[in-house]
């Protein structure tokens, strides 16, 4: 897996995720080219569901693309202006306040390697719910977090909220196993790793 953490930013985020609880409104997040491939279709579709359901939620969208102006005009045109953000790209610093308060990452990419925004917002205790692709099924069944659901598939990703707000001692137990598998995101880890497929005795 790609690394993307450093250690301080790996003891920032666990220092973050350490109070951190699942508190209504839930909090949802995006982070990536807003495009369909990415699967913002998918997420603006749960969003007006939840809102239907009149489950009390926020959603923030971190990023821009293609497909923003479409669909920052549906969901405006179906009143959910007061709870989906749309905040355009920020840049990595930026990034850290909304990791550290998500408690939902909405990754439902119809292609992909393995997101780093994952590993990041796993790192910030935030449970991922990512399309069943590449290597994420297996990553997060190892981690013992998240789900891996269907893609395109809005309803999944809807009754996966609606049950981790039914079962939050579920949704906290897999918030802290996120921080404790973020580990393997670092560039030390990764690097760490190439020493030994190498057997380069430290040298690199």
């Amino acid at each position: 897996m790609n690394p993307c953490l450093t250690e301080s930013e790996l003891a920032e985020a666990r220092s973050a995720a350490e109070s951190k609880v699942l508190t209504e409104p839930i909090r949802l997040l995006f982070v990536g080219r807003v495009e369909e491939a990415k699967g913002i279709g998918v997420v603006v579709e749960v969003a007006a569901e939840l809102d239907k359901q009149g489950v009390r939620f926020s959603l923030d969208i971190l990023g821009d693309g293609p497909a923003r102006a479409r669909y920052e005009g549906w969901s405006a045109a179906h009143g959910l202006t007061e709870i989906v953000h749309w905040h355009g790209w920020k840049a990595r610093p930026k990034l850290i306040s909304y990791y550290g308060s998500a408690h939902l990452l909405l990754a439902p990419s119809s292609t992909e390697g393995w997101p780093k925004t994952i590993g990041e917002g796993m790192a910030y205790g935030v449970v991922p719910l990512a399309s069943d692709i590449s290597t994420i099924p297996e990553a997060l069944k190892k981690a013992g977090t998240g789900m891996a659901l269907s893609r395109g598939n809005a309803a999944a990703y809807f009754k996966a909220i609606t049950d981790y707000l039914s079962d939050r001692e579920r949704w906290h137990r897999e918030s802290r196993a996120a921080v404790s598998a973020a580990r393997v995101f670092t560039y030390n880890h990764y690097l760490d790793e190439v020493r030994s497929l190498l057997g380069a005795n430290g040298n690199i």
